[in-house]
């Protein structure tokens, strides 16, 4: 998408869109990548404690990556539009107190949860390059102008 391009989905297209492309990419993908490499910490084709750990990291990351799409669910009306640009409205409950991008922050966790699971190199360094690719400031930079006095506000929250 370039410039003003935006997509547009009904919304019953995309509430069976978004999970799938959660599952494909979020749990699919790195599954694959597990087994292009050794697993550390497996024996026997079972992960041991340490690789556990990981899902500590993964099943509430998925919570809240869950929580904050019925968050813009429940915003819309007919369509969800995916645009590159500033949010038509700003969202301040839920996970979007804490953090202006907790969508991003949940996927890293889920990364970071299964490259500690699977303990496959080929994981950890798809999620270092997903990482790369997710420029986080560039949430706030889009909407700094439209949202400033509300992100002022949002800021004189923090610690």
């Amino acid at each position: 998408m370039k410039g003003n391009q935006q997509l547009r989905y009904p919304r019953r297209v995309a509430l069976l869109l978004w999970p799938l492309t959660l599952l494909l990419g979020h749990i699919g993908l790195p599954a694959g990548l597990a087994d292009l490499t050794p697993r550390m910490g497996w024996n026997n084709h079972q992960p041991s404690a340490w690789n556990l750990v990981g899902l500590l990291l993964v099943v509430p990351s998925f919570f809240f990556l869950g929580w904050c799409g019925y968050l813009h669910f429940v915003r819309t009306s007919h369509f969800i539009e995916v645009v590159m640009a500033a949010p038509g409205e700003l969202v301040v409950e839920g996970p979007y107190q804490w953090s202006r991008n907790p969508m991003y922050e949940a996927g890293m966790l889920i990364w970071m949860g299964w490259a500690i699971f699977y303990g496959s190199l080929a994981v950890v360094v798809s999620c270092q390059a997903h990482f790369d690719g997710i420029k986080i400031t560039r949430a706030g930079r889009f909407s700094e102008g439209k949202w400033l006095p509300r992100r002022k506000l949002f800021r004189s929250f923090l610690p």
